[in-house]
């Protein structure tokens, strides 16, 4: 008699066979989407390159076919280890999510942009969630990017955001960041425009913007009290074509004595990848090239208006649902930034761009008789438990090593939190992420600080 368990063509057989097939080839999906992010992008996993992202699913696809070879009865307890590791995988995720959604001891604002809007337009308060020109940048069939605003039948990309408007910006400390924009919708205090010249101009993203601290509090306003002409034209998601275009934009007029341009380590690069496909941004490498967009405020108001408008009625009208929270729980995106197993760039793809849009701000600054000053801004994975990989390392000494070629200043902060005893806790743990994103208010006094000991 035939036991019918090991007939290959038995029901757990057949289930055993597929669960092993479908394994093999999630495993290597990452060999796969790694190799096109690096070849396209020259976008390559950090920490653990070629153990986790390469050898690992190599060898568990060769165990899979080795189980699929097998009996299957052993067959199918292999395919059941193989379900119990995944499920495994994914309720630790969910751990890390629900223990990064726990609000902190004491009261945390625990609201959404849209609640905490209509809540100021209960008191009287007309407010607009913050909008960024990044945000603007829309990839198109062919490749390229291009802004979603238009005025007319011309493409227009705003640097800041809208002027004169009680701004919703974030919260990773319990208390969200609200403001009112200044005359063309950067986050500084008001007048800050009438100044007839500047001793300091600082560009940069979410951090320089002060992400996600009280306004007095962020290290530009901080800087502001040694220097009181100081501007901050800082948004979330600026790279470096954007930085100059801030720059080139805003700037000439008023000829600050002192640019700062804060890199950010974490995206600038990421950003910098789509900044080079938007044909208008790269008009900014022209010397002649402006938009005009100090007298175009109006016209930026109200393009920004009609645009968040829509996205707010479109937001309501889908719940509170977050497809964006569902692809970060499919993607294991928490467990691997806990374990610094996700990507990073390299410079290499972007190292002549970098230089070109450095070398041209230098150009613009020195112009006026201002002086170019580059502060090097680290990221939290840096200093996680694993430290970082020697892939960060040789980036930031590669990206330090341009700017050197350049002449232009350094001012490095990874060298002031390097000394100190740990500099992971100078990043908010927001939650929904196990380590945080943006500078505590302690932070943000060490990078001022260190800005103001370089001028």
């Amino acid at each position: 008699m035939i036991d019918e368990s090991q007939r290959s063509d038995a029901p757990a057989g057949r289930a055993s066979r597929f669960v092993l097939a479908a394994f093999a080839v999630v495993f290597a999906a990452p060999v796969v989407y790694a190799i096109l992010n690096y070849s396209h992008y020259g976008k390559a996993p950090t920490n653990l390159w070629y153990v986790v992202w390469v050898i690992l699913p190599i060898l568990a696809v060769a165990c899979g076919l080795l189980a699929w070879l097998a009996r299957p009865a052993r067959r199918a307890e292999i395919a059941l280890l193989l379900i119990s590791c995944i499920v495994g995988l994914y309720l630790v995720e969910g751990v890390i999510t629900w223990l990064g959604s726990i609000a902190p001891a004491g009261d945390f604002d625990r609201r959404s942009k849209l609640e905490v809007i209509r809540d100021l337009a209960e008191e009287g308060t007309a407010a607009y969630p913050l909008v960024w020109p990044a945000a603007m940048l829309k990839e198109h069939p062919d490749g390229v990017v291009r802004s979603a605003l238009r005025d007319g039948d011309a493409e227009l990309l705003p640097l800041g955001g809208i002027s004169n408007r009680t701004t919703i910006a974030c919260n990773e400390s319990g208390e969200y960041l609200i403001y009112v924009a200044d005359e063309h919708g950067f986050h500084n205090q008001p007048g800050a425009w009438n100044l007839q010249t500047l001793d300091v101009a600082a560009v940069g993203d979410s951090f320089t913007h002060g992400f996600c601290v009280a306004s007095d509090e962020n290290y530009v306003a901080l800087i502001r009290e040694q220097f009181p002409a100081t501007l901050n034209l800082g948004q979330s998601g600026n790279g470096p074509l954007l930085n100059l275009a801030a720059i080139r934009e805003f700037l000439p007029e008023l000829k600050p004595r002192h640019v700062l341009w804060f890199h950010f380590e974490g995206n600038d690069f990421t950003d910098l990848e789509t900044e080079l496909r938007s044909p208008l941004l790269m008009r900014y490498l022209q010397e002649d090239f402006r938009q005009d967009l100090r007298a175009r405020q109006e016209t930026v108001d109200s393009a920004y208006i009609r645009y968040i408008e829509a996205r707010m009625k479109q937001h309501q009208d889908a719940g509170r649902r977050s497809d964006k929270a569902i692809r970060y729980f499919v993607k294991l995106t928490r467990l691997r930034s806990l374990l610094n197993l996700t990507f990073g760039y390299e410079i290499s793809p972007y190292a002549k761009p970098f230089a070109e849009i450095l070398a041209n701000a230098r150009r613009t600054v020195e112009s006026w008789g201002g002086q170019l000053h580059f502060v090097f801004v680290p990221g939290a994975n840096r200093y996680r438990a694993a430290g970082p990989d020697a892939r960060e390392t040789a980036t930031r000494n590669q990206v330090l090593a341009k700017v050197g070629e350049l002449g232009i200043p350094i001012i490095d902060i990874h060298e002031i939190f390097a000394r100190q005893l740990d500099p992971s806790s100078f990043y908010a743990r927001n939650h929904g992420t196990p380590m945080g994103g943006h500078f505590t208010r302690e932070s943000n006094r060490l990078v001022a600080n260190a800005v103001l000991d370089a001028l």
